[in-house]
Formats: structure tokens, C-alpha cells, sequence
């Protein structure tokens, strides 16, 4: 085998994502607003994380100027050395109601130092 592509991770397909161009695009057009997650909607999240030893990794999305207002949060995800590990959350929805703008938080605090991670596929779906 020459390549792998993967084309899905769990109900997130390919085909319903966007390039940064076609983004680019709709935005200048004036149609990226049908594409966009409002903070009120229901949406699922999913991301691939991977390290080069075995680590843990707390993920968040929050509103920026109130880490009260949480989409999601989970602490302690285990992570092992050089292992895709995917990371979901269903149903989403901020906590205290429309949320903008908003951050998501990788924290790899408490690591050993070397450790590389790759994070990739990012993927939010509105419902």
C-alpha cells in the first residue's frame, strides 16, 4: 500500500466538509452564513489526537471571555504513544445559551517535555 485516506470518522464524512478555498470562497460571495454554527445550535465535535509518547490531553470549548459557558470538557483523555486516538462529543450545545466568540482548549499541561503531538480532522456538524 502507497496511501491511506480516511473518508470518515464515525458519522463525519469527506464529502460534507469544506476546504479552506471553498470557505474563502462562500465568504466572498456573501453564503457562508448557511455553513455557519450559531452558539444556540445543537452540533457534534470530533477530532483526531495523536503523541509520540504515551500522555493525556484535557479538551474545551468555551465562550473566550467566560470558561463557565461550556460547549464541552473533557479532562484526563489517555493518550498512546504514536496511536490515533479519536475524541467526539455529541449533542453539544453551550451551557449557558449563545456563546461568541469562542475558544477550544488543547491543554497538554502536566506532559513530559519532547513529547510531539499532532492534532487533525477537526470537525464540527451542526444538527
Amino acid at each position: 500500500m502507497l496511501s491511506l485516506k480516511r473518508t470518515r470518522v464515525g458519522q463525519f464524512e469527506i464529502d460534507d466538509s469544506l476546504t479552506l478555498n471553498q470557505i474563502s470562497a462562500l465568504l466572498l460571495k456573501g453564503e457562508l452564513g448557511e455553513y455557519i454554527i450559531a452558539a444556540d445550535d445543537v452540533f457534534d465535535f470530533s477530532c483526531v489526537v495523536m503523541a509520540t509518547a504515551d500522555s493525556r490531553v484535557t479538551v474545551k470549548l468555551c465562550q473566550i471571555d467566560d470558561d463557565d459557558n461550556q460547549a464541552f470538557y473533557k479532562n484526563d483523555v489517555q493518550l498512546k504513544a504514536g496511536k490515533l486516538q479519536v475524541i467526539k462529543f455529541a449533542d453539544c450545545k453551550f451551557a449557558k445559551g449563545a456563546a461568541s466568540p469562542v475558544k477550544l482548549i488543547y491543554d497538554f499541561g502536566g506532559c513530559e517535555a519532547g513529547v510531539d503531538f499532532v492534532i487533525a480532522n477537526i470537525t464540527i456538524i451542526k444538527k
